[in-house]
């Protein structure tokens, strides 16, 4: 299994921060949401925007729509209701912040 890939000091994450990163070559974001750090593939479902965390919601930077910062499920349109981001699996210790190079599944 690879091994975990330090992302940021988890002193650097404050709440309602939306902090850029790449998993894979892709674009990720690592936000802080009501205490909880989460990461998530930064690709709207729509048509691939990125995302930021505004209030309660992440939210595509080009069409608008939502998702629930908790579990990453479409809010509103253009992005496909029954749509989910993909979640990053994240590890803080030792005060950093580390991706598990592994997305994780909801059923």
């Amino acid at each position: 299994m690879p091994a975990d890939v330090f992302i940021i000091n988890a002193d650097g994450v404050a709440e309602g921060d939306t902090i850029p990163f790449k998993y894979k070559g892709r674009p990720a974001i690592l936000i802080m949401h009501n205490g909880q750090t989460r990461a998530f593939i930064s690709v709207c479902t729509h048509h691939g925007g990125p995302l930021e965390l505004r209030g309660d919601v992440l939210e595509c930077t080009l069409h608008h729509a939502t998702f629930n910062a908790e579990t990453g499920k479409a809010l509103t349109m253009p992005a496909p209701l029954m749509s989910s981001l993909l979640e990053i699996a994240i590890e803080t210790r030792d005060g950093k912040v580390y991706h598990k190079n592994t997305i994780v599944f909801k059923r």
